[in-house]
């Protein structure tokens, strides 16, 4: 399966990350997320796909949708990762419990939301003129 991410900010930042426990071994969690960045540093649009969590990758972009138009700071991290995190049902399985793979989850996506913003922002500064 594919998730489809077109660009459509003029500014964006875009993170993809392959978390796997041990180091080294196949991925139990690749993550990816890009942000767009309106003139205001607000977040929009907002695409996010995670995997671990289902037999295959999910699009989550559905689940952060209320989360657009808002300027990210620490709460709006918290509160989208939160969001997602209640809307999969991760199974418990040979490489971890479904407890275990919600907490993993959480520290994919923090890393893969604040790249995003992150490269938005930096994206934003080289545009200014």
């Amino acid at each position: 399966p594919r998730v489809h991410c077109p660009l459509q900010a003029p500014v964006f930042g875009l993170s993809f990350e392959e978390f796997a426990r041990p180091l080294g071994n196949f991925p139990l969690f690749p993550a990816a997320a890009t942000v767009g960045l309106d003139t205001e540093g607000c977040l929009d649009p907002i695409r996010v796909a995670v995997g671990g969590v289902d037999d295959v990758p999910l699009d989550v972009t559905d689940v952060v949708r209320a989360f657009q138009g808002h300027k990210p700071d620490d709460h709006w991290f918290e509160a989208t990762i939160q969001r997602i995190q209640e809307a999969v049902n991760p199974p418990d399985d040979i490489h971890g419990s479904r407890v275990d793979r919600l907490d993993w989850l959480k520290h994919a996506l923090d890393h893969v939301l604040r790249e995003a913003v992150i490269r938005a922002h930096d994206g934003q500064r080289r545009d200014m003129p």
